[in-house]
């Protein structure tokens, strides 16, 4: 027999459950064999409710930013991939599903998107900048080669002062300034 840590779900005389967190050892006699069990045992059942509360948060807010109106890449402090959202990869061509791209290394991504700006290197030299500096970015215009225009914004993530990572935004503001423009003609015109 060897140790082992279990994670149960039990009750108390009064019926109530609870999660008990059980550490075992065994205990052998001199002739080597097992003759008990010595266990710690730990209610958990908070620590249990908190990880459940934290992955239903988690869930709610992956839905949510997996059905926004606007492309979303979530970074860790590495530089790698936590979530990319269908909307992004729609934004930047890329024919892949957004889970394959978890794991991956951010800055690569922003690389091969590169040559899709007007200004490829403002592209590359501002997206350094912004990721060495960590500070909040909003509304940031982006000029495609094929005619797009896309808003950024960079949010960094902070926990108690503490850098985590980061979000991009980029929203397609194609239309809106297209209508913008017409609006300006035809005030001209007039």
């Amino acid at each position: 027999a060897k140790p082992f840590i279990a994670e149960i779900y039990n009750y108390k005389k009064t019926g109530e459950g609870y999660w008990l967190r059980i550490n075992a050892q065994p205990i052998i006699n001199e002739k080597g064999k097992v003759t008990a069990f010595f266990a710690i045992e730990e209610d958990i059942t908070f620590e249990r409710e908190a990880q459940d509360k934290i992955k239903a948060a988690a869930s709610r807010m992956s839905t949510l930013i997996s059905n926004l109106n606007a492309g979303i890449l979530l970074e860790n402090s590495d530089g790698s991939i936590s979530l990319v959202n269908n909307k992004f990869c729609e934004l930047f061509n890329l024919d892949v599903n957004p889970d394959s791209l978890i794991g991956d290394i951010g800055s690569v991504l922003s690389k091969q998107n590169e040559r899709l700006f007007t200004d490829s290197e403002f592209f590359t030299v501002r997206t350094d900048e912004i990721l060495v500096r960590k500070e909040f970015v909003s509304g940031e215009l982006l000029e495609l080669k094929d005619g797009r225009i896309f808003l950024r914004d960079f949010i960094p993530i902070l926990v108690d002062e503490l850098y985590k990572g980061h979000l991009w935004v980029y929203t397609d503001i194609t239309e809106k300034k297209t209508a913008e423009k017409k609006l300006q003609d035809q005030r001209v015109f007039y």
